[in-house]
């Protein structure tokens, strides 16, 4: 699909701020505005409406905590929470077309926070690290499509990842 006009333009920032040797604190910010200038389908005037997969705001704050050192190697603790405001699946929004039977009201995802955390032991080049993101295994969509308007009685949401964990080693040369 090809919009005649849209109107994109952001801003992002990072931060990182050392508190003592063995504390980091990490965050980021965006703000993303996105939006049709001009846009009409299926004679519907959606002039003024987010673009699809394009939230508003974003956010990530999280630590790198040197906890203690062991076995000649120092293990750090570094959790993280990334948040993420609503976005839409369709350049309808929540505006449903003239005359269709769709419902654009389902084709998005609310406003989210997910947690990440990780547990690494590191001696000179050897990393082992047991991770896990979306630790509370929040269930949130990465895509939607509605399927009234081809003749389904139904709207199709994709989950995103679960909860997933795992080990990772790694040796530097």
């Amino acid at each position: 699909m090809n919009a005649p006009k849209s109107k994109i333009y952001g801003v992002e920032s990072e931060a990182t701020w050392k508190i003592i040797p063995a504390l980091m604190l990490r965050a980021s910010f965006g703000y993303l505005h996105a939006t049709y200038s001009e846009l009409s389908l299926q004679g519907t005037d959606l002039a003024g409406n987010t673009l699809p997969f394009a939230p508003t705001w974003t956010a990530l704050a999280g630590l790198d905590w040197n906890i203690v050192s062991v076995g000649g190697g120092q293990l750090t603790f570094s959790p993280s929470a990334n948040y993420v405001s609503r976005q839409f699946f369709s350049p309808f929004n929540d505006t449903n077309a003239v005359g269709s039977p769709q419902d654009n009201t389902e084709l998005q995802q609310g406003a989210y926070t997910k947690v990440q955390a990780s547990l690494s032991w590191t001696r000179d080049k050897l990393q082992v690290r047991a991770w896990s993101d979306n630790l509370f295994n929040r269930e949130v969509y990465s895509y939607g499509l509605d399927l009234r308007g081809a003749g389904f009685p139904y709207n199709f949401l994709v989950p995103s990842t679960p909860r997933t964990y795992g080990l990772n080693v790694r040796y530097s040369f």
